[in-house]
């Protein structure tokens, strides 16, 4: 303890915070201790300093930080909590054995391939999953404190459950509008001033991050580390939500899902991306609207998933849900480094020693045909012969998929293609392997090239 004026500074440790609104609530229940007069908290540092006028006792403290949920010590960078590490092991271990029977069964040919809608149902599927992992997170804070904003200002609407759900349908609905508006913006951007592919990726790569640390958040694997994730400004927070002067208002609940556009969640920035590659104002707003509608059980749900948050059960949900956005990230991230050229071993599949059957040579041109669709491209293996000019036919069925965003970084080659046939000019290539991508690395396949036989003519 330190002179400071008439008032005297006290430092205390504390583990287990991760978001804005464990802040609040450790200054909520340090402030109320005799001779408190502040308490400023930060979830990133690990540790409060309260100025008092008369030092509590350190037993009182103690309590105080443990009757708000957390321990006063200091954040370990890996946990010591032997239930985080099997709820995750155990999480891990469930989730290879779902994709290897899923691949095992061919489920994956099942998704739908010509309807022009699935991009769309998977920018809802993502939304889904961002709703109740890293954009709960994030917005979370502000879900609840424009609860207890409205509740403080409107204590004769509280009593039924329409009443009480009004701020966040209020709020939802300028997230909504929100989205689509940046949506659109980021659309006209892409169109305006197309961004290179190098560009695109490595915004991939950073939401793989930010993804991976709000991950590592809610699996509570490393504590340092979740107190690093990004929170919106307290200050901020209190004018948006009304919790500062001025009480609540239906445009303050508004303007605050509007602006959580700007958040840094890492499926949001991954989704932005690839708003601004659709280079279409129309397709990149229904992309992020749908996006947002995708959010709203999660962030609606919120108030349940608080009920459940200090129980066993809803610990170990918030871990479960941890693992899955790690997996996002680790797919964001080797998705971004196939964009930028970058190829794995286990993305290498035997060469055909022979010319694919979707290749045709007309006048010295090899005619190469290939379908586009939610899930991908088929095939995606193609062998042509090296030292051909080559005209590759894309029949494009799905132009709202990550898929329609065709790259192919060894030859510069950025395509974004529309509905129907799309033509791309592709010069004679060397004997080898050429990986062509999607914009986001999620969908891939291969031009392998291959010598032409000496007997072999047009």
């Amino acid at each position: 303890m330190r002179a400071g004026g008439t008032l005297n500074t006290v430092e205390v440790a504390i583990s287990g915070m991760s978001c804005r609104a464990c802040e609040q609530r450790v200054a909520k229940s340090l402030t109320q201790l005799p001779g408190v007069v502040s308490a400023d908290v930060s979830a990133a540092l690990g540790r409060a300093i309260l100025q008092v006028e008369s030092e509590p006792s350190r037993a009182s403290i103690d309590a105080a930080v443990r009757a708000a949920g957390y321990e006063p010590t200091s954040s370990p960078w890996v946990s010591h909590d032997s239930r985080a590490w099997l709820t995750a092991g155990a999480t891990a271990v469930v989730m290879v054995g779902v994709l290897f029977v899923i691949s095992r069964a061919g489920l994956l040919s099942l998704a739908p391939k010509s309807n022009g809608s699935g991009g769309l149902a998977i920018a809802v599927l993502v939304g889904l999953a961002a709703g109740v992992s890293t954009c709960m997170a994030l917005v979370g804070g502000l879900v609840l404190a424009i609860s207890a904003s409205y509740a403080a200002t409107h204590t004769d609407r509280v009593a039924t459950w329409e009443d009480r759900i009004w701020p966040q349908l209020t709020f939802q609905g300028g997230r909504v509008l929100g989205f689509a508006t940046g949506g659109a913006i980021l659309g006209w951007l892409g169109s305006a001033l197309p961004m290179p592919a190098m560009l695109l990726a490595m915004g991939v790569l950073v939401a793989a991050v930010v993804m991976a640390v709000l991950g590592l958040r809610l699996t509570g694997l490393s504590p340092r580390l979740a107190g690093w994730s990004p929170t919106l400004p307290g200050s901020w927070g209190a004018r948006l939500t009304g919790n500062g002067a001025g009480g609540y208002s239906d445009s303050r609940a508004m303007t605050a899902g509007a602006l959580t556009f700007l958040l840094p969640c890492g499926f949001t920035q991954a989704m932005q991306i690839y708003a601004v590659s659709t280079g279409s104002p129309l397709r990149a707003a229904a992309i992020m609207m749908l996006f947002s509608i995708g959010t709203m059980p999660g962030l609606l749900g919120l108030g349940i998933a608080a009920g459940l948050g200090g129980s066993r059960f809803g610990a170990a949900a918030l871990r479960t849900i941890g693992v899955v956005v790690l997996a996002f990230a680790a797919m964001n991230a080797t998705g971004a480094l196939r964009t930028m050229g970058i190829e794995f071993p286990f993305s290498h599949p035997a060469v055909s020693a022979t010319l694919s059957s979707n290749v045709t040579i007309k006048d010295g041109v090899e005619i190469v045909t290939m379908t586009q669709a939610t899930r991908g491209y088929t095939p995606a293996e193609i062998t042509v012969y090296s030292g051909m000019p080559i005209s590759w036919q894309i029949d494009a069925t799905d132009g709202y998929s990550c898929s329609s965003a065709l790259r192919v970084p060894a030859l510069g080659i950025s395509k974004n293609m529309t509905t129907g046939l799309n033509t791309i000019d592709v010069p004679a290539l060397k004997n080898g392997r050429i990986e062509f991508t999607c914009v986001m690395g999620m969908y891939t396949g291969h031009l392998n090239a291959i010598p032409k036989p000496a007997t072999s003519t047009s």
